[in-house]
């Protein structure tokens, strides 16, 4: 704080924010490489076939789940002037970080090919059955077979249906909200005092979650080819994939065009995607009388728009 003069009074800070990404005692933690070339890339005949589960502490890989972000920096800076006698004039700004979701997000996040899923095949086409609920698993129940399996770990499963956990992004960034102020303090004859103020607030990177956009969709394109996308073809993953949709010797050829086709839906898990902008006025008169009784009133007009509801 700097009493600068006896009408002008300054608050200056700067917060350094440092949140370190969880790790667990045993490392049974994972994260998925969008961008890792796929070790049956060759065999499966799709070079340019990538994305995996990577775990912590093994193969090289960090031993927590998430970067640590070093960069959070908040400035904070207000002000109170008095430019006459019972009118004074406030304002200020500050960058406030929020808390890093992913980092506490419940046991079950994070913790892909630890925890398996077997998934009921019910139609490949949408129109023959396929599994039926006399035998829904013919082959057998899907465990867990991590890190030993490394980037072929969960191929033919979701990442984010039904509940699962999605797929964690290692470098997801902390959100923050940069907030500011403006108002006009004014007391009039009679204890009577009115005040007109202006409240700013944008928020970035926010979360957009729980699950955020599917990851493995076709482009409009591909969507174009319509019911050609319904034709069963060769299978490049049977052999690498115990039950599910991709465990059958076909496949649709819609599958085999999706970004990470080696697995089914795949949900980014609570991305930091999501961002609000917040406008008010706010007003506000006060009215003291005696033996401790006041009379408040005040209003407030605002507009948010926001494309997130976390």
């Amino acid at each position: 704080d700097f009493r600068v003069s006896g009408k002008l009074t300054l608050n200056l800070g700067l917060r350094w924010d440092v949140e370190k990404g969880r790790r667990e005692r045993f490392n049974q933690l994972s994260y998925f490489d969008f961008n890792a070339p796929s070790p049956i890339a060759q065999q499966a005949g799709l070079p340019n076939l990538r994305g995996g589960l990577r775990f912590v502490g093994v193969d090289g890989n960090p031993d927590r789940q998430f970067d640590t972000a070093w960069h959070n920096i908040a400035p904070r800076f207000s002000f109170a002037y008095s430019p006459r006698p019972r009118t004074v004039l406030r304002g200020g700004y500050g960058v406030f970080f929020l808390p890093f979701i992913g980092s506490a997000a419940g046991w079950a996040s994070g913790i892909n090919g630890f925890l398996a899923y077997t998934p009921q095949l019910n139609s490949q086409d949408g129109l023959r059955p396929a599994d039926l609920l006399t035998n829904p698993f013919p082959k057998g129940l899907q465990l867990p077979t991590a890190p030993g399996s490394g980037l072929l770990t969960n191929y033919g499963q979701d990442f984010g249906a039904s509940g699962r956990d999605g797929a964690i992004d290692r470098s997801a960034r902390v959100g923050y909200s940069q907030q500011w102020n403006f108002n006009v303090q004014r007391e009039l004859p009679g204890r009577l005092s009115v005040e007109a103020a202006y409240v700013g607030n944008k928020g970035t990177r926010l979360t957009d979650g729980p699950l955020g956009p599917q990851l493995n969709q076709l482009s409009v394109d591909q969507l174009a080819l319509g019911n050609q996308l319904l034709q069963l073809v060769s299978n490049p993953f049977q052999s690498y994939v115990q039950t599910g949709p991709l465990s059958q010797p076909t496949v649709t050829r819609a599958q085999l065009l999706r970004p990470y086709p080696q697995f089914l839906n795949l949900y980014n898990f609570r991305p930091a995607l999501g961002s609000s902008i917040y406008h008010a006025f706010q007003a506000r008169v006060e009215k003291r009388y005696s033996r401790g009784l006041t009379l408040l009133a005040s209003f407030t007009g605002g507009k948010l728009i926001e494309d997130t509801s976390q």
